[in-house]
C-alpha cells in the first residue's frame, strides 16, 4: 500500500528515538488534560521524538504546547471484553479531529466489542484517515494480521498485557526480534516494562523503530512506589527476627538495624520432611521472641522476619530447588506459613546472598558496588551483590552457583556430573577423608574431620585442603564471569580458619584469569 508524503514524515520524524507515553488515571495524582499537556513539554525539552497520550482532550491540549508528533489512544472499559484501546471508528474519528498524527488500536486476538475485529477496524481506519495507523500488539501473530490489515506501525505494546503473556516480566525482546525478521520493513515500536535506558538501546538493537516508556518517566507515584519497595527490603529503625536454616543446624536470634546480634539460640536440623524442619524453627523462634521481644516490652518494635537458607530461592521467597541436605525443601511455602504465624513481612533469600547482602549493608567492605557472597556449612550456597541489591537473573532465580561444572564427568549432584556443589561442603570434607582414612569408622562428620584438622591431624589436614583447592577453583571461574570487587565467605566450614582459607586463596590465585 502506498504511504501519503504526511504519513511518511510524521514516521521519519519518530525513527530512532524515544516516544514518551503521558497518561495518568484518576487515582496517580496527576490526573487531567492540562497536567499532561506539562508532561509532555517536559519530555520534548529532554529530547523525545514523540508523545503517547490517551483521549481526545488530552491529545489536543497536547499538540497545543509540543511540536511532536503525538499518538493518540482512547482507553475505555466495556463489560466483558479485555480489550481497551480505541475499540472503534467512532473514538478513532474524535483522536483525529483533536489532532492526532498516530491512532493506535488494540491490535490483540481478544474478543472485540461493537461487532468489528481489530484487524478490520485497523483496515477501515487505514482508508478512511490520513495519519499514521498503529497496532499494540502482544504476539507475533498478532503483529502479522495488524501489518497485513494496514497498520504502518506494529508494536510490542501488549505483550505482557494480555491473558496469554502475562507470564513476560521484561521487555518483549524477541517479539520485537521476530517482528523485524518476518517484516523488515515494517515501522516497529518496542513498548512495555522498558524500565532502563540499556533496555531500550537493546530493543533498538534488537530491530525496533522507536522506543517507547510511559511510567518510567511520566507517572511520579509509580516511581516513588519503586523507590520505597526498594527500601522496605532494608531494615528500618526495630528489630528483626533473624533465621538460618543449614543442613545440620538452626541459628535463630534477634537484630537490629544496625546489625547488633541479641543472643543467638540453635538446633538441630530435622532430617526428616520439610515440615519437621518448619516446626523446629517455629519452636526456636518462638524461645527467642519470648525472651528477646515480649520479656522486654519490644513486641511493636519487632518489624519483619528474615530467613537465610540453602537452596535456589527466587526474589519472591520462593524455593525454587533443594539439594538433599534440606529434605523435601523444594517448593515449599515457607514465607507463607512463617508470615501467618508471626503475623509480619517476612524476606526469605538464599543463604549465599543474604551473606553477601549483609556484608554489603554492615561490613567492613560496604562501600563496594559488587559484592560475592559463598557459604560453606554442610551444603554450599552462593549469591551475588550488585549496586547493592542481589542479583537473581533473567527468571528471578537466586543465582545458583553451586551447578557450576567444574569437573567434567565428575560427582553428580542432584543429576548434575561435576557441579561444584558435590566438591564443597562440610560433607565434602568428610568423604575426602574417607578415602585417605577408609577404615576409620568412628568419624562421621565433615566437623568431626576439621576438629581432627585443627588438632594437626595430617590426613584431616589433607581433606580440607583437597575441598579448599575446588572452592579456590570454583571462585576463579565465578569471578572470570562477574569480576566482583570483594568475594566474602561464611558458612560452618569457614570457622577452620587459616587451615582452610589460606588453601582456598592459594587455589584461586592458581587457576585465576591473569589480570
Amino acid at each position: 500500500m502506498s504511504i501519503s508524503p504526511k504519513v511518511q514524515s510524521i514516521l521519519d520524524r519518530l525513527r530512532g528515538g524515544l516516544i514518551v507515553s503521558c497518561q495518568a488515571s484518576e487515582s496517580d495524582g496527576l490526573y487531567g488534560p492540562d497536567r499532561m499537556a506539562d508532561m509532555a513539554k517536559a519530555a520534548e525539552l529532554g529530547g523525545a521524538v514523540g508523545i503517547r497520550g490517551d483521549g481526545p482532550l488530552t491529545v489536543k491540549k497536547i499538540k497545543e504546547v509540543v511540536k511532536l508528533p503525538v499518538i493518540g489512544i482512547y482507553k475505555e472499559d466495556v463489560v466483558g471484553y479485555e480489550t481497551r484501546i480505541t475499540l472503534n471508528m467512532d473514538r478513532a474519528k474524535e483522536l483525529y479531529e483533536a489532532g492526532a498524527d498516530v491512532i493506535a488500536f488494540d491490535a490483540s486476538n481478544r474478543k472485540h466489542p461493537y461487532n468489528i475485529t481489530s484487524y478490520e477496524l485497523i483496515a477501515k481506519a487505514r482508508a478512511t484517515f490520513d495519519c499514521v495507523i498503529m497496532a499494540d500488539c502482544s504476539t507475533l501473530e498478532e503483529a502479522k494480521l495488524a501489518y497485513e490489515s494496514g497498520a504502518h506501525i506494529i508494536s510490542s505494546t501488549l505483550s505482557g498485557y494480555t491473558s496469554y503473556t502475562l507470564h513476560h516480566k521484561f521487555p518483549d525482546f524477541n517479539l520485537v526480534k521476530e517482528m523485524r525478521k518476518l517484516f523488515p520493513k515494517a515501522f516497529i515500536i518496542a513498548e512495555g516494562r522498558i524500565n532502563t535506558p540499556e533496555y531500550g538501546r537493546r530493543l533498538l538493537m534488537n530491530g525496533a523503530d522507536s522506543v517507547c516508556v510511559g511510567s518510567n518517566i511520566t507517572r511520579p507515584k509509580y516511581i516513588t512506589e519503586r523507590y520505597v519497595n526498594k527500601l522496605l527490603k532494608y531494615p528500618k529503625s526495630g528489630l528483626i527476627l533473624a533465621f538460618d536454616i543449614g543442613g545440620t543446624k538452626i541459628n535463630c536470634s534477634v537484630v537490629n538495624n544496625e546489625g547488633k546480634i541479641y543472643g543467638v539460640k540453635s538446633c538441630n536440623t530435622p532430617n526428616t520432611c520439610a515440615d519437621d524442619i518448619y516446626n523446629e524453627l517455629i519452636k526456636l523462634g518462638d524461645v527467642i521472641f519470648n525472651e528477646y521481644i515480649k520479656s522486654n516490652n519490644n513486641i511493636n518494635n519487632l518489624n519483619y522476619v528474615s530467613i537465610s537458607s540453602g537452596g535456589t530461592i527466587n526474589y519472591k521467597g520462593d524455593i525454587i530447588y533443594a539439594t538433599d541436605t534440606l529434605t523435601g525443601w523444594k517448593g515449599y511455602p515457607l514465607k507463607d506459613k512463617v508470615e501467618s504465624h508471626y503475623k509480619l513481612p517476612t524476606f526469605v533469600l538464599n543463604d549465599g546472598s543474604a551473606a553477601a547482602l549483609g556484608e554489603s549493608i554492615y561490613g567492613k567492605y560496604n562501600y563496594c558496588q559488587s559484592i560475592l557472597g559463598i557459604t560453606v556449612g554442610t551444603g554450599f550456597g552462593a549469591g551475588l551483590i550488585i549496586d547493592g541489591d542481589i542479583y537473581y537473573g533473567t527468571l528471578d532465580y537466586a543465582i545458583n552457583m553451586g551447578g557450576l561444572i567444574i569437573q567434567r564427568d565428575g560427582k553428580i549432584s542432584d543429576k548434575v556430573e561435576g557441579a561444584l556443589e558435590a566438591y564443597v561442603s562440610g560433607r565434602c570434607i568428610y568423604e575426602q577423608y574417607k578415602l585417605i582414612e577408609p577404615n576409620s569408622g568412628n568419624i562421621k562428620s565433615g566437623k568431626e574431620v576439621g576438629d581432627l584438622a585443627l588438632k594437626g591431624d595430617k590426613n584431616a589436614i589433607k581433606a580440607v585442603h583437597k575441598v579448599s583447592e575446588w572452592l579456590g577453583i570454583g571462585i576463579s571461574v565465578i569471578v572470570a564471569c562477574h569480576n566482583p570487587e570483594i568475594v566474602v565467605l561464611g558458612g560452618g566450614v569457614i570457622e577452620l580458619g587459616d587451615i582452610f582459607i589460606d588453601k582456598v586463596r592459594e587455589s584461586f590465585r592458581e587457576h585465576a584469569f591473569p589480570a
